[in-house]
Formats: structure tokens, C-alpha cells, sequence
């Protein structure tokens, strides 16, 4: 089975029904250029597509998964980092926690993320 086909074909069906979304990554040692101080911050680290997905009230357990949680399909296509549990996303303008990363990556080719956010 040719797995990049599969990753391709999936970017392309988030590319569709998908919107822009950027990743955030929480750093140390980011200098304000007019101020010249050095101080930690966040900085927009990647635009990607993705497509916004409810959990099924049958996986919202109050525990791992809250009422209001949403699933991210993020496309690989492009992707040039690796989402982590400690970044954020925007969505819409709105900052949200990623509190699970999951990558579908059958034969170590990602197809796709999977990511569980939170506000």
C-alpha cells in the first residue's frame, strides 16, 4: 500500500472542507526589537489546514474529554513541525490548548494528526 498516496489524498480532503489554522509555540528568549529586553513569549510557528470536528457525546467523559473539546484532522501537506501537547492553535482567531497529539502514520508515513483541543 503506497502510504504517501494515502497522506496526499487525505490533505487534499482537508484542503477541501478545512480551514487555516496556525500553531503556536510557547518560547524563551524572544527579544522585543524596539525594547531590545529578552523575554519568553509565543511565536506563530506554522499556518497548516485543518478541519474542526465535534467529539461524539459518547467519548466525552468530563476527565479526558471535556464538553466543549473539539478533534483537529490536521494536514501533513506542508506541515514543516510536529504538534505538540504544549503548543496552542488558533482557530478563528481564538487560541486553543492542544491537550493530545495523535498521529495516524501506518508503515511511519503520517497520514494525518489527530488533535484534541481545548479553550
Amino acid at each position: 500500500m503506497d502510504y504517501q498516496d494515502i497522506a496526499e489524498e487525505a490533505s487534499c480532503a482537508i484542503a477541501d472542507a478545512g480551514t487555516t489554522l496556525t500553531i503556536k509555540r510557547s518560547v524563551s528568549g524572544v527579544t522585543d526589537p524596539i525594547t531590545g529586553i529578552t523575554t519568553g513569549g509565543t511565536v506563530d510557528l506554522h499556518t497548516v489546514t485543518g478541519v474542526k470536528l465535534r467529539f461524539k457525546n459518547t467519548d466525552i467523559d468530563g476527565t479526558l474529554v471535556k464538553s466543549g473539546d473539539l478533534r483537529i484532522l490536521l494536514s501533513v501537506e506542508g506541515l514543516t513541525v510536529i504538534p505538540e501537547s504544549t503548543d496552542t492553535i488558533m482557530i478563528s482567531g481564538i487560541d486553543w490548548k492542544i491537550i493530545d497529539v495523535k498521529p495516524l502514520e501506518p508503515a511511519e508515513i503520517v497520514v494525518l494528526y489527530e488533535l484534541q483541543v481545548r479553550r
